[in-house]
């Protein structure tokens, strides 16, 4: 999986499901979380969430997909990226399964956990992806430096 940043200038995922075709759950990783749900959902909505100061949040879309947007600093604590994304995640799941007209009343839970699960593998093989891309951008940065001084 190659990352790279999107026009808005964070990171953005898309997990698809073979199940689910036409939804998509869009993981973004940025230092701004305003600025994110004002990229995705329009400044109505980010002034919502400007006295928000989350670690992280899940919005669904009229249209068939919805985001999870966590703050960069929170992929490099495993415990609270752990903790955060399990949350965020339970979210994501359950907006799919609404938009697809599941009762989650009598779903079992394994196809919840299923969901969730493959969700959350899928993003923290993206957040690796981010550390790795972010370690070699700062290694860049830094022989540029080297070069300009000597």
């Amino acid at each position: 999986m190659k990352v790279k940043k999107c026009k808005f200038g964070y990171y953005r995922y898309r997990v698809r499901f073979a199940a689910w075709q036409d939804y998509c759950i869009y993981i973004c990783i940025g230092d701004d979380l305003v600025h994110m749900v004002e990229c995705e959902y329009g400044k109505h909505t980010a002034n919502h969430h400007r006295d928000d100061d989350p670690l992280a949040l899940t919005l669904r879309a009229e249209s068939p997909n919805c985001h999870v947007f966590m703050l960069t600093d929170t992929i490099y604590k495993p415990y609270e990226m752990a903790k955060v994304l399990a949350h965020e995640v339970t979210h994501a799941v359950r907006n799919m399964f609404n938009w697809a007209g599941v009762d989650m009343e009598p779903v079992d839970s394994e196809t919840f956990a299923y969901h969730t699960g493959y969700t959350v593998e899928r993003a923290t093989r993206f957040f690796q992806e981010v550390r790795n891309d972010q370690k070699r951008r700062t290694r860049i940065t830094a022989a540029s430096a080297r070069r300009n001084r000597g």
